[in-house]
């Protein structure tokens, strides 16, 4: 897990350096809030509460063999913001209700 800033990341874009569970700054979890309409998660999956950036980041194939689309997904917990990847709407991790075939899947 490593922290990052817009210092950190430099010309890269967010979700070439970020892995799921990385601390981002305070900065860039506000500019992620204000980018668009968010989609308000409710605490809980073992965080406080986040959000997800209002406009899709891309479509995937769930289990069922819907594509549906994914978010940029944010949590905080305590004083610290995080980066929890790309996920369907209203889940911290999404990663179960993926297609198994998808070769994108990182399982931890």
């Amino acid at each position: 897990m490593k922290y990052i800033s817009y210092e950190t990341l430099g010309d890269e874009s967010l979700t070439n350096v970020a892995e799921r569970g990385d601390e981002v700054s305070q900065e860039i979890y506000d500019n992620m809030l204000n980018i668009m309409p968010p989609i308000s998660l409710r605490g809980g999956q073992g965080y406080y509460a986040g959000f997800q950036v209002g406009e899709a980041y891309c479509h995937k194939e769930d289990k069922e063999g819907r594509f549906r689309p994914q978010f940029m997904t944010f949590v905080k917990s305590e004083d610290k913001c995080y980066y929890m990847g790309i996920n369907f709407a209203g889940y911290v991790d999404s990663r179960e209700l993926e297609a198994e075939h998808d070769e994108d899947l990182e399982m931890e």
